[in-house]
């Protein structure tokens, strides 16, 4: 039977068909089909490379038609260097059919397929020569204001541009020689073995190597589980662990031992949390007001038996800029971080760390604009200061209501008034931390030698505090 002309679906290989699904079917599978698409799609993306490379060329022509004279070259801004275009990437495709297609064609990935690798803010361009002021010629006292210039530096790969406000460049880059890890900020999870093979002079104050694995096992969590009974299994089962180590352990004078947090006989251990570390204990008191109605009407001193453990914030601030391995990462001069992907979007404010904040530079603004010590012509640099690891507060303690009770006729004292005692305390162990060191420096700066072998003067700011409200 002779079929419809009109009614019948015809594939590249010669076969009919009156059924749209059963044509659809055989397209799936039909070699001579599939090879017609791929010659189809070959040529589209022929075509869109060459438009897209006329569209460039012609770019590419309008900007140089923009380029300045020579006459206007000594008053017009670097432009940024062209960036390369990457590599294309050639797709073979060996079925091509197409007269004149080549086998490899050169087309670059989507972007949501290309993997950029972190990269640093962009390096700072080659410092200009720079004449020092004549500060015989002008009073020390007075202040000399930075020339109303702004340095920036080229995009990075990103669209990132660094700004400095300042009349030259910084004398160093922390980033610069910044590695891909600690861009990265990550480090890579490394199977380590379940006992780790240790000498015998690092299990003190333990005797021998299955005591202090068992002990470790003790003092590791507060309640036991599963898990950790499998991890005793674990170290009971293991080769190197000898029952006969631990029959004269004495184990009450090990924990003794450990309380006491005292320096181990090894050489080259330290502790971080012993005096010679900076940690200093002080007393705290504050004093108390009472309603002229009580018995013992007036103010009356509340001295708690805690200790307030803190460090000094002059000490730790030497102690981070004199050290290379945290003084080189120390930026001296800040500066505003601006994401500029082309020239056809404006800039757009970046937040990240605060030497690229809008307080951090109005600090060091406020700085240089300030006069100078007298006799002292050294940089003068804001010391940031972000409190972790300075001090441990203490909150009240749980005496203090029997201390009140006692002054107010076991009546309870009101809200207020305890309110008023937690901020005092609070705020009583902040003057200690601020004392008279760190007052001095806040005005006058601290002269340190700095990591690189020159000697700066540094002032402590405190550009950023967070604490939750203990009268509350």
């Amino acid at each position: 039977m002779d079929l419809d002309s009109e009614s019948i679906l015809k594939c590249h290989c010669g076969k009919a068909f009156r059924q749209d699904n059963a044509y659809s079917t055989h397209r799936k599978v039909c070699p001579q089909a599939k090879k017609r698409t791929r010659d189809i799609v070959a040529q589209k993306l022929l075509l869109l490379s060459r438009k897209k490379q006329r569209r460039d060329e012609t770019q590419d022509r309008g900007s140089a038609s923009l380029q300045p004279k020579p006459a206007e070259a000594a008053v017009s801004t670097p432009t940024p260097p062209i960036r390369e275009p990457p590599e294309p990437i050639h797709v073979q495709d060996g079925n091509s059919g197409i007269q004149g297609c080549p086998s490899r064609l050169g087309r670059l990935l989507p972007k949501h397929f290309r993997d950029q690798l972190p990269a640093p803010a962009p390096s700072l361009p080659p410092v200009l020569p720079h004449e020092p002021p004549d500060l015989s010629a002008t009073n020390p006292s007075t202040p000399l204001l930075p020339k109303a210039r702004v340095i920036s530096t080229p995009r990075n790969i990103f669209g990132v541009i660094c700004k400095y406000f300042t009349d030259r460049l910084p004398t160093r880059d922390p980033e610069e020689n910044m590695t891909l890890a600690e861009l990265a900020q990550s480090s890579v999870a490394e199977d380590s073995p379940a006992i780790l093979l240790t000498p015998r002079t690092s299990f003190h104050p333990y005797p021998n190597k299955s005591s202090f694995l068992l002990g470790d096992w003790f003092w590791n969590g507060l309640q036991k589980s599963k898990k950790s009974f499998a991890g005793l299994i674990k170290i009971l089962t293991h080769p190197d662990f000898n029952l006969d180590d631990i029959q004269d352990t004495k184990w009450s004078s090990i924990d003794a031992n450990l309380a006491t947090t005292e320096m181990p006989d090894g050489p080259g251990e330290d502790w971080v949390d012993v005096d010679d570390a900076g940690w200093k204990k002080s007393k705290i008191a504050i004093s108390v007001p009472f309603h002229k109605r009580q018995e013992v009407p007036g103010p009356c001193d509340y001295k708690p038996e805690v200790d307030f453990h803190h460090r000094s914030l002059v000490d730790v601030i030497k102690e981070r800029i004199s050290d290379p391995e945290t003084g080189n990462n120390f930026h001296l001069e800040p500066y505003e971080l601006l994401w500029k992907p082309n020239d056809n979007v404006s800039e757009e404010r970046l937040h990240g760390e605060i030497y690229t904040s809008p307080e951090f530079h109005e600090a060091h603004r406020l700085l240089q604009e300030s006069p100078r010590e007298p006799g002292c012509d050294l940089q003068r640099v804001i010391a940031a200061l972000m409190f972790c690891h300075i001090a441990y507060f203490q909150n009240l303690p749980p005496d203090f209501k029997a201390f009140l009770n006692e002054r107010v006729g076991g009546k309870g004292a009101k809200p207020a008034l305890q309110a008023h005692c937690r901020r005092e305390f609070f705020h009583e162990q902040w003057r200690i931390l601020l004392d008279d060191d760190f007052v001095d420096a806040y005005k006058h700066g601290i002269v340190i030698k700095c990591f690189d072998g020159i000697h700066r003067r540094f002032y402590p700011r405190i550009l950023t505090y967070s604490a939750d409200y203990p009268e509350k």
